[in-house]
């Protein structure tokens, strides 16, 4: 599971210090509470690639209404969150569902007509279906897209759901639309932030930001407010060795050659394909609608060419437009503004991993020339 890191803003004060610091939100509206409030997903913090919720309860006037009326326990979705081979559910909201189904985290075992619920605990450790002997709900999907599940109303809670989608994450649908019509216009204005980070980069990933005057609008102008790529910031400037800890590396790397690999890659880095809008589980980075990008870096092909990829993929290949695929290709995230200028949104753990074994084979070709003099 990729580490992240909690820094999400940095604030320049006039008097030549730097200080990184948490913001705290606010309150997010009910229809974009993370994972519905779910607590194993929040631990979890797995990737939902579908949400359904019962028939009926589809708004938060819904919702509401439902708790005043005794349906459910609190103001929060009990929603069904698929994630690969898991299910987040939210049954236990029900005044009416039995005891049992308080459990957050189910297995997600497929059928021909649709899926099945068993009941699990932790994360791999008991993913393989057919094993439960506790609670098992079926679902079949219906000709419409709704779910019906044959024994749900057995348990005390409802048998028709309906696929759904965050507000967010439905605010984000254009824009990934829009992707599939503007590939080269995207590429242009990569290359015009690439042209901001090649000037300074090196600058806001360096402690000596703090002693440059123009470092809030740099960072302003580059990275997009409240995104994963202000932890990643962060973690480049006050910690890096954490930095380093989430990279596939060996003792032999330092963390300051790390960053100044990262510096590199992505000043050399170019858009070859989008896998479309990430899809992020916070509400205050949804609103983002950040966009995968697989990148192409010089250095990246060169060296899995002599070594193969990092252990961490299962490949070097892109993934097919649209499509966003894990382990497959280093990837970054790039955010739009109201303007339609691109900002840096994240930097994912392929990109990171490629970097160090870049930074590594960098560091032993300098060391074999040293040798041979």
């Amino acid at each position: 599971m990729t580490r992240e890191f909690r820094v999400d803003r940095m604030r320049l004060s006039g008097d030549g210090k730097s200080e990184w610091r948490i913001e705290h939100l606010p309150g997010s509206p009910i229809g974009e509470q993370p994972y519905d409030l779910n607590a194993s997903a929040q631990a979890d913090k797995p990737i939902i690639q579908a949400r359904f919720l019962p028939k009926g309860i589809a708004s938060e006037k819904d919702l509401q209404e439902s708790a005043r009326r005794g349906v459910l326990k609190s103001l929060a979705f009990p929603s069904i969150q698929i994630a690969d081979s898991y299910a987040y559910a939210n049954f236990g909201q029900f005044v009416s569902g039995q005891d049992r189904l308080a459990q957050e985290r189910w297995r997600n075992c497929p059928t021909p007509k649709g899926f099945r619920l068993e009941i699990a605990s932790q994360p791999d450790t008991d993913a393989i279906c057919g094993r439960s002997n506790n609670v098992v709900l079926v679902f079949s999907t219906r000709p419409s897209g709704e779910l019906y599940c044959e024994n749900c109303q057995e348990v005390g809670i409802p048998a028709h759901w309906t696929s759904s989608r965050s507000n967010t994450i439905a605010a984000c649908l254009q824009a990934e639309s829009r992707l599939r019509d503007d590939s080269a216009a995207a590429k242009q204005l990569f290359v015009q932030w690439q042209a901001l980070w090649k000037k300074d980069g090196a600058l806001i990933l360096s402690k000596e930001a703090k002693n440059a005057p123009h470092a809030v609008d740099v960072l302003a102008a580059m990275i997009a407010p409240k995104s994963r790529a202000m932890g990643f910031i962060g973690a480049a400037v006050l910690d890096p060795e954490q930095l380093l800890a989430t990279a596939e590396a060996v003792d032999a790397l330092s963390a300051q050659q790390l960053v100044r690999e990262l510096d590199a890659s992505l000043s050399t880095a170019t858009l070859v394909e989008h896998g479309g809008i990430y899809p992020e589980p916070a509400p205050e980075r949804a609103r983002l609608c950040a966009e995968v990008w697989y990148v192409r870096v010089p250095a990246f092909d060169a060296n899995v060419g002599r070594s193969g990829p990092p252990t961490s993929m299962t490949g070097y290949r892109v993934p097919k437009e649209g499509d966003f695929v894990r382990g497959a290709y280093p990837f970054i995230l790039m955010a739009r503004d109201k303007t339609g200028r691109m900002r840096l949104a994240g930097v994912s753990k392929e990109f990171i991993d490629l970097a160090a074994q870049s930074a590594l084979a960098r560091l032993q070709g300098s060391a074999s020339s040293t040798a041979s003099q």
